[in-house]
């Protein structure tokens, strides 16, 4: 880190990473990241702004790495197990056999996130007001799945894990603080908030309807039938589409069939809200 008369700021730091929980050639990994500043108060153009105390701009940027994602060990490996057993000799023999329970990456990686961080904290009307707001993106990648998506149905067996899907978070952040001195008693009372968006970028999956792809929706997206009312009667219910879930009588919820293919199942789930709250705020 080094500063130079006391308004340019430089901080340079790295995290060498290791995790035993990968194959030998990726157990280490470089995590890099720098963070600048300008204190543009302490600048002789601005001197005439009376009213400003303090302001500094700064930007940060970086990678992470992490291995949170992997809930166990050896997912790089070929992992063998046994079978149901086999019979021979007309029933008289039977022994169980060997199969694959997934197949092997050995360029299995480090889940990573690029983080980049843009902002500025000031001072104003002799300390009055301070102020201090963010802009920011998150973006991680090469999160640990099993793509089945890559691999033809009979290749179950040996999928293996993969860093495959991709999430990315947006938002900004800002924060007032009002300071006040009475006396001999000092008053500060502050508001912050916090606006959020996210969007999966990349996610192993397949659908037969395009509203059921969680790709290009946010990362906490909940998805469930829509209600369109109570059945009425039994005309009601044999008149609408057939509900795969049990036996259907007066006055069981009524949902919609999305895909209008004359049955309501799982494929007739769409997006009905968010599990978070994109806006958050306190005092």
């Amino acid at each position: 880190a080094y500063t130079y008369k006391k308004k340019y700021m430089v901080d340079l730091s790295t995290a060498l990473v290791n995790s035993v929980k990968l194959p030998d050639n990726k157990r280490m990994s470089l995590a890099p990241s720098i963070g600048l500043a300008w204190v543009i108060s302490s600048e002789d153009f601005m001197s005439s702004i009376t009213f400003l105390d303090y302001l500094k701009l700064r930007a940060s940027a970086g990678i992470l790495r992490s291995d949170a994602g992997i809930d166990g060990f050896y997912y790089f490996d070929n992992v063998y197990t046994t079978s149901s057993s086999y019979n021979w000799y007309e029933g008289t023999y039977s022994n169980s056999g060997v199969i694959s329970t997934r197949g092997a990456n050995m360029d299995l990686a480090f889940e990573s996130r690029k983080e980049l961080n843009l902002g500025f904290e000031g001072s104003l009307f002799n300390r009055l007001i301070d102020v201090d707001a963010n802009l920011f993106t998150s973006q991680y990648y090469d999160q640990i799945t099993r793509p089945s998506t890559l691999y033809p149905s009979f290749y179950t067996n040996y999928l293996p894990y993969s860093n495959y899907d991709n999430n990315e978070y947006k938002g900004a952040e800002l924060g007032l603080r009002i300071n006040k001195k009475f006396g001999n008693v000092s008053l500060s009372v502050g508001v912050t908030a916090l606006a959020v968006d996210s969007r999966v970028k990349v996610r192993d999956e397949v659908y037969e309807n395009d509203y059921q792809y969680r790709t290009g929706k946010p990362v906490d997206a909940m998805f469930a039938l829509v209600a369109e009312g109570l059945f009425e009667d039994l005309d009601d219910i044999d008149n609408h589409a057939l509900q795969a879930f049990g036996t259907v009588k007066p006055g069981d919820i009524k949902y919609v069939d999305q895909n209008d293919d004359g049955i309501v199942n799982s494929n007739d789930q769409v997006m009905i809200g968010r599990s978070g709250s994109p806006f958050t705020y306190g005092l």
